[in-house]
């Protein structure tokens, strides 16, 4: 591990990340052939995690962009006649850039069509956007250099709204307007309309209509008072229900089930944002703020694993609830029940949450379960465990049993 010392070095030595107390952890210095750049770590995780951690990888990606900045340098060659040390400038600044990535016209990131030409590296900053050179990135994937729209030399200015004599509007936004209701039940009049149509022609209904100039208004009037009567009416509530279910459908949340208890539900949901900053940094599973759920009304399919505390507040579920849950188990979902009582059972008592949990569990379609045995899959899952230690060491973790033979 090598340390630097900001005390002794020179002005061509750059400090690109240092720690809280000034101890540089990334120096950089300029060479002839391109940057040296040094971590002042150690290889392993002795001295700093970071060369364990994924914000290390994506230090090297974005080092690996220096890379693709050549640099017009000279080179030494022996002249075969007289022996002479001869100076030629390399052909590298001349190296072709081929398009990567292109704005459109709305500005949104497009692939390049084939008119989009190549640029050189050594006239990027000087090159103005084209038609041929429309701005975005230019180089490979991992070591893509930018051509942007608007010229690099001078601060940008604010519009000047004044000169122009605009008036300014906030965007209105305006709620969606529900029209299911309204259209099957228009879809259904009609349904019945053409029946009654197709029966009256094949001569299985007789039926004189009214000949009145004010019959086919007075008809049409019905009609739509029937149309009135029949829709449904929209609420506040459902758009808020149809927001949250999308929002959960969209992306990846831990869920936890609510009480009512605000106290209870903040432990929650903070302990459900811990998990979700550990799964963050230690796996690939990258999911969003944890939500709470109403266990008698919302919807559970969208959440891979439910938190439930489980306590003298618990209410009793209806039967109805009760199916709902167990459809969720048998579909993959995982609920972790907490009673929150382990200083009463190491004690050898039976508390209130005990209580409230078989009632729950008494309408739920609950597996047989046991202690996790020993080779269970749940040892290999990340590390090899020997034991689940939590906030007590000794507390026991029951899970489904496994199937044996025979039994």
């Amino acid at each position: 591990q090598l340390l630097a010392d900001p005390s002794r070095m020179s002005d061509n030595v750059y400090i690109w990340a240092r720690l809280k107390d000034g101890t540089p952890l990334v120096t950089a210095t300029k060479e002839v052939s391109g940057w040296l750049v040094l971590v002042h770590v150690t290889a392993n995780s002795d001295w700093s995690s970071l060369p364990l951690s994924g914000l290390f990888v994506d230090m090297l990606r974005r080092l690996t962009q220096l890379s693709v900045a050549p640099v017009a340098r000279k080179s030494k060659t022996d002249a075969h006649d007289k022996g002479e040390i001869v100076i030629k400038e390399t052909d590298e600044a001349n190296t072709l850039l081929a398009p990567y990535q292109v704005l459109d016209g709305f500005g949104q990131l497009q692939k390049p069509t084939a008119t989009v030409k190549p640029i050189a590296f050594q006239n990027l900053k000087s090159l103005k956007t084209n038609a041929v050179h429309p701005p975005g990135f230019y180089g490979p994937a991992e070591q893509s250099v930018a051509l942007n729209l608007f010229p690099q030399s001078g601060p940008l200015k604010a519009l000047n709204m004044n000169a122009m004599n605009a008036t300014l509007h906030s965007y209105q936004f305006k709620a969606p307007f529900n029209l299911r209701a309204p259209l099957f039940v228009s879809a259904l009049i009609l349904l019945l309309i053409d029946s009654l149509l197709v029966l009256w022609l094949r001569g299985a209904l007789a039926i004189s209509l009214p000949r009145s100039k004010t019959a086919a208004p007075v008809i049409a009037l019905c009609f739509m008072a029937i149309s009135l009567f029949t829709t449904t009416p929209i609420f506040a509530q459902d758009e808020k229900r149809q927001a949250f279910q999308l929002k959960s459908a969209l992306n990846t949340h831990l869920a936890y089930v609510k009480t009512g208890n605000k106290e209870i539900d903040t432990v929650s949901r903070q302990g459900l944002r811990g998990l979700t900053y550990i799964l963050h940094t230690r796996t690939a599973v990258e999911p969003l703020e944890p939500l709470g759920v109403d266990i008698t009304s919302d919807e559970l399919a969208f959440y891979p694993v439910l938190y439930w505390p489980v306590g003298p507040y618990t209410k009793p579920i209806s039967e109805k609830v009760a199916l709902r849950i167990n459809a969720y188990m048998k579909h993959g979902g995982m609920i972790i029940f907490d009673t929150k009582d382990q200083n009463s059972r190491t004690a050898g008592l039976q508390g209130k949450s005990q209580l409230a949990l078989e009632a729950l569990l008494s309408k739920l379609d609950i597996p047989r379960l046991e202690q996790v045995p020993k080779g269970h899959v749940l040892t290999k899952s990340f590390y090899l465990l020997s034991s689940f230690p939590g906030r007590y060491q000794q507390g026991a973790l029951w899970v489904e049993a496994t199937k044996r033979s025979g039994t």
